[in-house]
């Protein structure tokens, strides 16, 4: 990624990527950046996730978030069965679009928070994988 106000960090020792919007953008722009991330992300259906969009002040919209996880769609074609997705966010509406959006990426967990600590505590919890072994991430 060129964006010198995105960061993108790819922790293979934790399968984490995450992307980190360093100023606010349009939520066209952090559309744009997610979806050419995930699909220059090896293997990214494989991968958890966190998306840092605590300094975007654009809301979130239904539209944005649908054009996002059709893409996802593609790209996982349901193989990413346990993985996590992290969404840090101060929109007071994500929240309440979360429901839409994992109904849309039903083999995924996603959850939204206030802070990228809580969110990266999330991925890092104890969860039961694709086989059903207990592991630590």
């Amino acid at each position: 990624m060129d964006d010198p106000d995105v960061k993108v960090f790819e922790d293979i020792e934790s399968n984490v990527f995450c992307i980190t919007f360093l100023k606010d953008k349009g939520i066209a722009q952090v559309r744009d950046v997610i979806m050419a991330v995930q699909g220059e992300v090896l293997n990214a259906h494989s991968w958890d996730s966190l998306y840092d969009l605590s300094l975007v002040r654009s809301p979130v919209t239904m539209e944005a978030a649908t054009m996002v996880t059709d893409a996802w769609a593609e790209i996982a074609k349901g193989r990413d069965v346990g993985r996590r997705t992290a969404i840090v966010s101060t929109d007071p509406n994500f929240p309440r679009l979360l429901e839409d959006i994992q109904a849309a990426v039903p083999h995924r967990a996603l959850g939204v928070f206030a802070t990228c600590e809580e969110a990266l505590e999330w991925l890092r919890a104890i969860h039961i994988d694709t086989r059903g072994d207990i592991q630590l991430i």
